[in-house]
């Protein structure tokens, strides 16, 4: 997906429907069960609206949101799908109004404060060690930089040792990521520069890209 690599896309494309499979012969009495379906629904949709298939994606954040709900119900203890859950309820809340009803066709209801609400609740209680604790870290603050223009305390945050990259390119990839975006561009190339030490820098061309535009 970062890439944007049509090639890459194409080659990928077949796995979206094996691991799938795989998953629904799962056990069903797992709240996993559910919620990692879910997760590869939402992940694609992320992927189609990347690359413009925009119906295909809009279908599979359907199917995802009703899976996520479904667990809810079923497993009302399990505080790991406040994660996608809440991601999905701040995205569709921050719909402008005039596309609302296109949401609403498809079953699909957002909140930015309730979806926001949730996933704060599970990071302040979630251990560094709990599953999805890292994910929740990463989507919570891109939603709060991008949905909420709560980029000083973004900022602030992944510039604290709270949010160290050192040894880690996916928090190097964010922290550069922001930076540009925040307009930070030599803390960006001191990331960057630092990341490209890392073991499998090289896989990943959209380090390459953020350091020609910073």
């Amino acid at each position: 997906m970062f890439n944007g690599n049509p090639a890459d896309l194409k080659q990928r494309s077949p796995n979206f429907n094996l691991r799938l499979a795989k998953l629904e012969k799962g056990p069903a009495n797992s709240p996993w069960h559910l919620y990692c379906r879910a997760g590869i629904y939402f992940h694609w949709a992320l992927v189609q609206f990347r690359f413009g298939s925009h119906l295909k994606a809009v279908l599979n954040l359907r199917k995802s949101y009703q899976l996520l709900k479904e667990n809810e119900r079923k497993f009302p203890a399990f505080r790991q799908n406040q994660v996608l859950l809440g991601a999905q309820q701040a995205v569709l809340g921050s719909i402008p109004d005039d596309y609302k009803w296109v949401a609403s066709m498809f079953g699909l209801k957002g909140d930015v404060l309730k979806g926001m609400g949730r996933m704060a609740g599970f990071i302040r209680t979630a251990d560094d060690r709990e599953p999805l604790k890292e994910e929740a870290v990463i989507i919570y603050n891109y939603l709060r930089f991008y949905l909420q223009a709560e980029q000083s305390q973004v900022w602030q945050y992944i510039s604290s040792p709270a949010f160290r990259t050192e040894g880690n390119l996916l928090r190097s990839f964010v922290k550069a990521n922001i930076a540009l975006n925040y307009r930070k561009a030599a803390v960006a190339l001191e990331t960057l520069k630092a990341a490209s030490l890392l073991p499998g820098y090289s896989q990943f061309p959209i380090f390459d890209y953020e350091t020609g535009i910073a």
